[in-house]
């Protein structure tokens, strides 16, 4: 049976949930995807017009994904509507809520039952992304914008998906909302190294999310008192220029690796001692690719991805506790061991392509059954 599945971009190497959606096939699904040639932020270079997996396959339509998302009445337009015709599609998933008009367009044409999968549903502020226009900037709004939203995305969808670990108990008990776990799945051929390097890494955007000054500061300490040899930067954004100057007072001890391929980026973080994630929520992607690959992984106790601390994770209050806790777990081979295998253990019975695939292979055979 095919589904078809459209996404901004994707692709296997730069993507982990394209390892769920190949899992698919595992459970008797074909998925046809429908994206871009970009590979967006993470490298400016582009993919093939059409790949095929397996039973899987890409069609790489158009050059950005927002002319997917502004589809409707266009030659794109046409262009899916044939994909869909040809491959006698049976349902439709759509990412983000930018692909909320041209997935309830193509559902209802083609009389197709569709989700919407979203990274958040009932994080009220979160649902709207990056995106204020849709409550005007005014934060007293936007329970109300929410709520307009959350309805007009039901009444065009047959179902919505969240993949935030936090909004899983919720979703359970909300009728046509599903959960699917975040896929970290690491590629063959990548390596779980010893930790030789004494050092921590950060991959992700730099921005206001992440980039905060009470973190620079507290990694300015970090270095001063040798606690670690190095931090490694994996990312972009409007907030480099912070990570430069750290790179001026502590020269080749701050290493700014820009953008990379991810097989490069998860060689770097399975060589790291540690991982760090400073956004007070989110970044879920580099969070499982650190538990993935036995890379202790420090969090704030805001951003807790299900985890437990000091059993799979290190949490911290605030930022300047984490000198504390990695002098901790430095001088304790046992606490630090512990935290590697706990974390692999939660990454392997939640967040491989397998486990998250068989979310997704429920999920449409429910919504198959309801409609037959």
């Amino acid at each position: 049976m095919n589904i078809l599945i459209i996404l901004p971009g994707l692709s296997i190497n730069y993507n982990s949930i394209g390892f769920t959606i190949l899992g698919l096939e595992k459970f008797g699904y074909c998925p046809v995807i429908i994206t871009s040639r970009s590979r967006g932020l993470k490298d400016p270079g582009m993919n093939s017009d059409y790949e095929e997996h397996g039973n899987t396959k890409i069609y790489r339509i158009v050059d950005k994904s927002l002319d997917i998302w502004k589809a409707k009445g266009t030659k794109t337009e046409s262009l899916i509507s044939d994909i869909i015709v040809r491959h006698d599609v049976k349902m439709m998933f759509a990412s983000t809520n930018g692909c909320f008009e041209i997935s309830s367009y193509l559902s209802k044409k083609h009389s197709l039952p569709n989700v919407m999968m979203l990274e958040y549903i009932f994080h009220k502020e979160r649902f709207f992304g990056y995106s204020k226009k849709r409550y005007l900037g005014i934060n007293i709004l936007i329970p109300f914008a929410w709520k307009y939203y959350y309805n007009k995305y039901l009444k065009h969808h047959s179902a919505l998906l969240t993949f935030y670990n936090e909004e899983e108990k919720k979703s359970l008990k909300t009728s046509n909302t599903f959960f699917v776990p975040w896929c970290n799945q690491i590629p063959e051929g990548i390596q779980i190294t010893n930790k030789k390097n004494n050092s921590i890494i950060f991959a992700g955007e730099l921005t206001k999310l992440t980039i905060k000054d009470e973190f620079l500061t507290e990694l300015a300490n970090i270095l001063n008192e040798n606690i670690v040899e190095e931090i490694h930067f994996v990312g972009y954004g409007n907030k480099l220029y912070k990570i430069e100057e750290l790179k001026k007072v502590f020269a080749d001890r701050i290493i700014i690796h820009g953008s990379l391929p991810r097989n490069k980026v998860l060689e770097l973080i399975g060589k790291a001692k540690y991982g760090i994630q400073p956004a007070t929520l989110g970044g879920w992607g580099f969070m499982g690719e650190c538990l993935a690959l036995k890379t202790p992984l420090i969090t704030l106790k805001s951003n807790k991805y299900r985890l437990q601390n000091k059993k799979n994770i290190i949490m911290v209050d605030r930022f300047d506790n984490i000198s504390k806790e990695l002098l901790i777990y430095n001088k304790n081979c046992v606490l630090y061991k512990q935290i590697q295998d706990n974390g692999f253990d939660f990454y392997t019975n939640n967040h491989t392509g397998k486990v998250t695939a068989k979310y997704l292979s429920d999920i449409i055979k429910k919504i198959l059954d309801e409609k037959n």
